[in-house]
């Protein structure tokens, strides 16, 4: 549905939005890509900006798309990073900072996604940051979102007639498709592990899934002790989904489970799932009157999202941003080289599919 929006972060998407902050160190073997009112933004910075990027993408970007991927983000990259620039200038400025408890709040909502704070601390040091770090980035950005809350003024609410004409030139894409609201428990074991190994992690969920159904202890229970998912603080709840969000053999069961049924063992690239099903919706029209309130909430976002991109865009036009490395010097130096370059090779992902 065109409407809705999705409450639940990955946790890659968590993380990542808050790296790639622009770095104060710099030097003569890090140079100068392009300027911003007189501040540098380096060749390094750009880099990180980009890496970002790509780590969104996780497992569709093959080590071999890397060189691709440097130039076709060169422009989104740079232009995000000017943009950081120009709003920290104004922050500057206006003297406009972020309060500590906004990040403590926003920190413990990320931390209780995880199980543990082991397990906490091992996901941010594979993304190159610790508690403290992590804190840093997210003041960086809660800064950006401030500035622009504090500096543009809200737009007036849309009228009838407006929430009316968007209902009629968006039915379709406003239909609300099937969902089915889930939860699962999963025991994660590797594709190449040994076959005792998957023998027993089956054993083991068999076993929950019998105390279950004996109704020894409830699904959430069995979720909280045994699932190696993050979701296990919820009791193993994953919300709503519709088709296509989940791998293909754990959907097809979710799908085909009645409401209050519990699943045979799943097995998907992560492991063994049993999968209970909470609830279901079929595909359904919404009325004028049901959707007037989503209406309402995205053409006020969409009117929010359209002025501060013209402000942002205004701050640019009366900036001086000089470039020293253009993108075909940025291609010369980081593409794919001649010899790397395959005939019929092409990059089967879109600069849109790495948006976080």
């Amino acid at each position: 549905m065109l409407l809705r929006t999705s409450m639940a972060w990955t946790l890659c998407a968590v993380l990542l939005t808050t790296i790639g902050g622009m770095a104060i160190a710099q030097d003569a073997s890090d140079p100068v890509v392009c300027t911003v009112d007189g501040k540098k933004i380096t060749q390094q910075e750009l880099l990180d900006e980009i890496d970002k990027m790509v780590k969104m993408a996780g497992n569709r970007v093959r080590p071999d798309m890397i060189p691709q991927l440097k130039v076709m983000l060169y422009g989104r990259a740079l232009n995000g990073l000017q943009e950081k620039m120009l709003l920290k200038n104004v922050a500057d400025k206006k003297n406009i900072v972020v309060e500590e408890k906004d990040i403590d709040e926003r920190y413990g909502e990320i931390r209780q996604q995880f199980a543990s704070e082991d397990q906490f601390k091992q996901v941010l040091a594979s993304n190159g940051l610790t508690p403290e770090t992590l804190k840093e980035k997210m003041k960086e950005d809660f800064l950006y979102v401030k500035v622009l809350e504090e500096e543009v003024k809200e737009p007036a609410a849309p009228g009838e007639e407006d929430i009316k004409k968007f209902y009629d030139e968006n039915k379709e894409k406003m239909k609300q498709e099937e969902e089915v609201t889930a939860s699962h428990i999963l025991i994660t074991v590797e594709k190449t592990a040994a076959d005792d190994v998957k023998a027993a992690a089956k054993e083991k969920l068999q076993g929950i899934r019998q105390d279950i159904l004996d109704k020894k202890i409830t699904f959430a229970d069995a979720a909280k002790q045994n699932s190696d998912c993050p979701s296990k603080a919820r009791g193993g709840d994953l919300g709503s989904f519709g088709r296509g969000r989940m791998v293909p053999e754990f959907e097809k069961t979710a799908f085909a489970l009645e409401v209050g049924q519990i699943s045979d063992i799943v097995e998907t690239q992560f492991g063994y799932h049993i999968i209970q099903v909470n609830g279901r919706q079929d595909e359904k029209m919404p009325t004028l009157d049901e959707s007037k309130d989503q209406i309402v909430e995205y053409l006020q976002q969409e009117g929010t999202q359209k002025a501060r991109q013209e402000y942002v865009q205004a701050l640019k036009d009366d900036a001086k941003i000089e470039t020293m490395i253009d993108e075909k010097a940025w291609a010369d130096k980081f593409g794919p080289k001649e010899e790397e370059k395959e005939e019929g090779q092409t990059l089967q992902l879109s600069p849109d599919d790495l948006n976080p």
